[in-house]
């Protein structure tokens, strides 16, 4: 995220992004975070699969938009995303 913010804190220190961040990004990875804190503290399987899989999904989303904004090819294509994203499913015993 703060790659698109900028492309030059792709050379940052990556502890440092989340300063970096717009409102709307800090809320985004908060709102993850808390989810998997509460999925955690509360052992509930099911609603750690189903964050494990949002940040999945925010995580190719990001990546891709890091991506463009470096001017680099991104790795994966659609059947290596599906793959991967089935594979996190299945593990969770989906």
């Amino acid at each position: 995220m703060a790659i698109q913010n900028n492309p030059g804190h792709f050379y940052m220190n990556a502890f440092s992004y989340y300063r970096l961040l717009t409102p709307q990004q800090r809320a985004e990875i908060d709102r993850l975070t808390h989810r998997a804190l509460f999925a955690v503290t509360h052992r509930d399987g099911i609603a750690l699969k189903e964050v494990h899989l949002d940040v999945y999904d925010a995580l190719i989303r990001e990546g891709k938009a890091a991506c463009a904004a470096l001017g680099a090819p991104y790795p994966l294509n659609d059947g290596d995303e599906r793959d991967l994203r089935a594979l996190i499913d299945k593990e969770w015993g989906g």
